[in-house]
Parts: structure tokens; sequence; C-alpha cells
């Protein structure tokens, strides 16, 4: 990857002054990211298709959660859809969070909360890396091998299958990681078509898979798990039952806590078209119509999956497998944790509605959402080095606008963040954490809502219209500051249920522990290390906090 180019020598040429804030005058990247754009990346950064499988966990975790209530929970994250639209409108730069929160509270606190998302969204890329070579690829040879009896075909799925241990698994999804991370490099123009590829897919894909499981009951399902490999699920039932669990059963509380947790930590990425501002056009028209809009979508999307799940294999069905999974059990069904995807394969054995509504196409969604939660955390990056967080080679862009080292910088995290997953346990608990860390950085975002008219007057005059509107007086963003402190605060306390009552250790306050050491402690070190690297050079670090990075 080759970063000196012109551009890149014009840019740093043109800092070269004396009192000069920032090392260059201009950020190198350009804007070519359409408002429609922008929401069809907010649509598929999270990995929509990770339904199937957050359907399953949720209901273990919050026993007797009624998941149809639980989706609408998703309206919670209102208020921060309306945080990312003012404080974007207003400072129309890359960062996002980080931005906003060091320049209306302080850097350290904008640092630390923005490192919390950042290292989420790129950690998470490498565990969907995971994902998409067991429960897609794994998982669409497997149903080929079984509808086709071929025991080799059949063996190398579930050896893709496996979710440690596998060296296999580890060249196919380092190869895969490769591609991703190539992808981005090639610039925002080349990314942003896979976005647009992922979304028409999602959409033919539950189109299929609806069409196949609203043309079943779970009692043709029974059959179809006989029929391909001699499954009587009556096993499953009892298994799960002897663990506890009970059919029918339904609680409020869960129903709640699913929703603020779960499905939520379903729709984390979508905000991401606000850390990439700097390379969307018209933001402030673009901003509403992503964060908004794709709130509305992901709600359509999980109603539509959720009943035609319940409506083809049966509640009972996936309730008795997610439980079977949680407590460590076998789960009888192929010896790898059947994603719905997978269990298409006992409604139909038709081979092309497989491959369009099951593993395949999940797989393949997948790894373009998993390259939109790198995608954006790399623009952070970005933003650090240009701000001095890290080193200034860090925001050296190529001819395309692309910031090659920051890209780099991104592909090592998530690599080794895969690596670790695959070959080791080590790190696979703090993944139940994850929406406790990323709310847990909201809690600042919203603060600094609140404070944004009142502490940041001089930006906030200049702000588009959209961002300075109010009510009684109140800005529109204090308002949605105080909502999305109070969701964040209830949401933590939510995740923070099941280490009280973990169904393994893996939910217990080992995961709570890790996920707090490592998203908390490092960029504390990185802050400090970066303070004294500054003042050693005598750079304005200070007061570029003060000011709006160039555009």
């Amino acid at each position: 990857m080759e970063a000196k180019q012109p551009v890149q020598d014009a840019l740093q040429a043109a800092a070269q002054q004396a009192g000069e804030v920032f090392s260059r005058k201009a950020s190198g990247l350009t804007r070519v990211v359409s408002p429609w754009t922008a929401l069809a990346y907010s649509f598929v950064a999270p990995n929509i298709t990770q339904a199937s499988f957050y359907l399953l966990w949720a209901v273990t975790l919050y026993a007797g959660a009624q998941m149809q209530i639980s989706i609408l929970f998703m309206l919670t994250l209102v208020p921060f859809a309306a945080i990312y639209t003012y404080f974007s409108s207003a400072m129309p730069r890359s960062g996002g969070e980080y931005i906003y929160i060091s320049r209306v509270l302080n850097p350290f606190l904008g640092f630390i909360a923005s490192w919390t998302l950042t290292i989420v969204g790129l950690n998470w890329q490498g565990n969907n890396t995971n994902f998409v070579v067991n429960w897609g690829f794994g998982h669409a040879i497997t149903q080929m091998g079984l509808i086709y009896k071929n025991t080799a075909m059949t063996n190398l799925g579930l050896e893709l299958a496996k979710t440690q241990g596998s060296w296999l698994v580890w060249i196919v999804g380092t190869l895969s990681l490769m591609l991703s991370f190539y992808v981005i490099y090639l610039g925002t123009k080349v990314f942003m078509r896979f976005v647009w590829f992922a979304v028409i897919l999602t959409w033919v894909m539950l189109g299929v898979y609806a069409a196949v499981l609203l043309s079943v009951n779970p009692d043709i399902v029974h059959q179809g798990m006989m029929l391909v490999q001699n499954i009587d699920y009556r096993t499953v039932y009892a298994k799960a039952s002897e663990l506890g669990w009970t059919s029918g059963f339904v609680s409020v509380a869960a129903t709640i806590m699913a929703g603020m947790t779960f499905m939520n930590l379903t729709c984390l990425g979508s905000t991401y078209s606000a850390n990439i501002a700097g390379e969307i056009k018209r933001v402030d028209r673009a901003q509403p119509l992503a964060q908004y809009g794709s709130i509305i979508l992901f709600i359509i999307y999980y109603q539509v999956f959720t009943y035609v799940t319940y409506h083809g294999f049966g509640k009972d069905l996936m309730e008795a497998i997610s439980k079977l999974n949680a407590a460590g059990e076998d789960v009888p069904i192929f010896g790898s944790f059947p994603q719905t995807p997978f269990l298409l394969v006992y409604a139909t054995q038709n081979p092309l509605l497989l491959l369009l509504g099951g593993p395949l196409a999940w797989g393949l969604i997948n790894w373009v959402g998993a390259m939109g939660l790198a995608f954006a955390p790399v623009r952070n990056l970005f933003a650090y080095a240009f701000d001095g967080m890290l080193p200034d080679k860090i925001n050296e862009v190529n001819r395309r606008g692309s910031p090659v080292y920051a890209v780099l910088l991104g592909f090592l995290i998530s690599w080794l963040q895969f690596s670790v997953n695959v070959m080791t346990p080590l790190l696979s608990a703090y993944q139940v954490y994850t929406i406790t860390i990323w709310f847990f950085g909201w809690i600042f975002l919203s603060v600094a809502a609140i404070a944004f008219p009142y502490r940041r007057k001089d930006i906030w005059e200049k702000a588009p219209a959209i961002t300075r509107q109010s009510i009684a007086g109140i800005p529109w963003i204090v308002v949605a500051g105080v909502a999305g402190l109070i969701i964040s605060l209830i949401t933590v306390y939510f995740t923070l249920v099941p280490a009280l009552n973990p169904p393994s250790e893996n939910y217990g306050w080992r995961g709570l522990g890790v996920s707090f050491g490592f998203y908390m402690l490092l960029p504390i070190v990185l802050y400090y290390v970066a303070i004294f690297m500054n003042k050693r050079r005598g750079t304005a670090f200070d007061r570029r906090f003060k000011e709006i990075p160039p555009d």
C-alpha cells in the first residue's frame, strides 16, 4: 500500500507554517457518499442478519422474553440517532463521538469514550469473520453435504463450523480479513458498492427465507429433522427441560431487558454514518435519513424475520436449542450451534432456496457487514492521529483519499482478535459485554450533548438550523442527551443482570472484567503517552481541541 502520493505531499506541504494547529490544512478525505448511500451503510454495518443468533441468545439470558415485543425497544436508540444527527451537522468531520466529546468536554473523555466504540467495531470485525467462516461457509457446505449424502463435503463443512481450534478456519478467515481490508483500502466509492450489494442480498435472503418458512409448520420441520439427520425433536426438548427450560414461560421484565440489550446490540454500528461525516455529501440531510431510517428498517426486518422463524420452526424449538447451547451442552443437531439459516435445511432440501435463503447468503451479507464495522473505526483511528493521539503516519492518505496506515492498523487489530478467538477461549468472554462497554461510552456522549449549547457556544451558534432546534427554549440536543443518559445507565444495568446468575462462566464476572480491562485501561495509557510525545515535540496539542479539525 503506497502512501507517498502527490495528494499526500501537497497536504503535508500546506501544513509547514509557523503556529499551525493541525499537521495540515485539509484532512485529505473527500465527500463522495450520498444521503441514500449513508442510509445503506447504516443499515448494513451492524450485520443485520445476525438476528439469526441474537434471537436465540436473548431468550436464554433473559428467559421468558417475548422477542417480537422486545424488538420494539430498538426505538430507545432514537435519542442517540438524534444526538449523532445534531452533532454531525454541527461538526461534519470524520471521527464521530471522538470529535464531539473532545471538543465539548475534554480530550481525555473523548478518547476513552471513542476508543470503546472504535475497538468494539474492529474486534467485532474479527469476531464476525469467525461467524462468516463458521455459520456462513461452514454451514452452507454442511447443508449441501447432507442433502446430497456426501460425507466428505459434510465433514469439510463441520471442520469450517468449528468455532475454536481449527487451522483451516484460521487460514480461510485470515484470507477473508485481508480481502475485506483491501476493499477498504481501495477507497470509499469501492466499499460503498459492496454495501449496496449487501443491501440487495439482505432483502433477497429475507424474502426467500420467509417464503420457505411460511410454507411449512413445526410438524413439517420435525419430519425434516428425521429425514435429513434422523433427529427426534423430542430429544432436544427433553434435554432442554432437564436444564430448566419451560415451554410458554413469559416475563415482562425479561422482554424489556432483552429489548434494551440484545436488540440494541443488533443495531450497534448504525450510527457509524456520523463517524464518516467527513466523506458524506449534504450531511444535514444525510444524517437524519441514515440515523432514523436505519432504525425503522431494523424493526421491519426483525419483525418479519422473527415472525416467520417462529411460524416455521416453532418458538419451542428455538428456545430449546438456545438453552442447550448457553449451558454448554451438545446440541443434538450436528455438533455445532445451529443458527436459523442452517435449520432451513429441515424445512426444504432445495439447493437453490438453501443458497439464497440460508448460510451462504447469510455469510456474504455478514462479510460486508463486518467490513462496515471496520470502515468507520478506521476513520476514528485517522481522527486520533490527526489530533496527535496516535503517530502522524496514521493520518496519511493516498490519492484515493484512503487513510492507508489507519487501514493497516485496523486490519492488525481485527486480525489479532480473530486469531485469538479461533485458537483460544481467552477473549471470547468479553463479547457478551460488548453492549455494556458501548453504552458506557454513550454515557459520555450523552453528557456532551447536554453540555454542547452551553460549553461551546462558538460552535453552537454557527451550527445549521437542524442542530439549533429547541422546544420551550430548551435545545433538542439537550433533551436527546438527557434521554440518552437515562437509557445508557439503564442498559448498562440490564447487561449486568446475566452476570449475577450466569448460565456459563463466559456470561459472568470474568467476561465483564476482561471487557473493562481491555477497553478502559489501554486507552488511558495511550492518552498519557500521547500527551508526553506531543509535549516533547512542542506541538499545539491543547489548542487542537478548541477547534474543529480541517475539512
